[in-house]
């Protein structure tokens, strides 16, 4: 009897173990939540506004999602399958692999869950509702990668009063056709 509890023990912390180095989102939200607010955007769907002033510098927060190799045969599956999902996903500098904060359909939920384990790991998904600037608008929001890390950081540019809605430059490679 105690050699099969130790063998169900081991192997439910070699299970969680596994999750939590592979299969784990990464992400964090580091302004407080109150200073966040996710509603209707004049640009697109959803944004993120500030609901009072905060200063250049400003650390949000670490982009939050699921990182995987961009040799990963899921990666174009879910493209193909939920083409939407990719508004989302952010794809790294070095083209080796990107984050995906998505749910299995391709949508984006309020958080970010293992797909293996949802009920113990889960990240906000707040940071992934900053839109693109739309014509005449400039970023106030810039990004930096840690690519030993596997880390985007989102900072504020510049100062932002109450109210304002949150944008961010989504590269060069973000289809901007429908802009008028």
């Amino acid at each position: 009897m105690v050699a099969w509890s130790l063998r169900l023990g081991t192997g439910l912390f070699t299970y969680a173990s596994l999750v939590a180095l592979l299969d784990r989102p990464r992400g964090t939200l580091l302004a407080p939540e109150s200073l966040l607010e996710v509603r209707p955007s004049a640009v697109a769907g959803l944004g993120l506004f500030v609901t009072q002033d905060l200063r250049a510098g400003t650390v949000l927060g670490t982009y939050p999602g699921l990182v995987i190799s961009l040799n990963d045969p899921r990666v174009q599956q879910k493209a193909n399958q939920y083409p939407e999902c990719q508004t989302y996903i952010w794809r790294f500098s070095d083209n080796s692999a990107l984050i995906d904060p998505t749910n299995g359909v391709g949508t984006l939920d309020d958080f970010c869950r293992s797909p293996t384990a949802p009920f113990l790991f889960r990240v906000a998904t707040t940071l992934c509702r900053i839109n693109e600037p739309p014509k005449g608008k400039d970023v106030n929001v810039v990004t930096d990668e840690v690519l030993n890390e596997r880390i985007v950081v989102l900072r504020l540019e510049r100062d932002v009063v109450a109210g304002e809605e949150l944008f961010m430059d989504y590269g060069p490679q973000y289809d901007r056709s429908a802009y008028r």
